[in-house]
């Protein structure tokens, strides 16, 4: 699962917790990259979008890199490697969230520096 990683790191935080819900709640396409049938998303899509363009006039991504390759396989495929979806599901939403808690430890700690600065002093 951290091969992925790299993958989603990339991804804006507001994407992240949106992939996390969804994820949470089964609202993940697999076998398309957009399922416009039942509004849903795979994973790479989630990062690849604005937040606020909506999913039916999304053009799909027509250039993956292999790390990405490797993971729609790995997604959808549902025999392959972990077996069942929920299992994939979780999975990634643990990876997820550390990323996630990776950022606010690192936003906690630019804060409490900045917290420590001397008044006046400009960043």
């Amino acid at each position: 699962m951290t091969k992925f990683r790299p993958i989603f790191e990339r991804f804006a935080n507001l994407n992240l917790l949106v992939l996390i819900e969804d994820l949470r709640r089964g609202l993940v396409a697999r076998n398309f990259f957009i399922d416009t049938f039942n509004g849903t998303l795979c994973p790479l899509a989630h990062g690849a979008m604005e937040f606020s363009a909506r999913a039916r006039d999304y053009k799909p991504l027509t250039h993956l890199t292999e790390e990405e390759s490797f993971f729609v396989c790995w997604w959808d495929d549902l025999n392959f490697c972990y077996g069942q979806p929920t299992s994939k599901n979780e999975q990634l939403v643990e990876m997820l969230l550390g990323i996630y808690q990776e950022r606010l430890d690192d936003a906690d700690a630019v804060q409490k520096v900045m917290e420590q600065l001397p008044e006046g002093v400009a960043v």
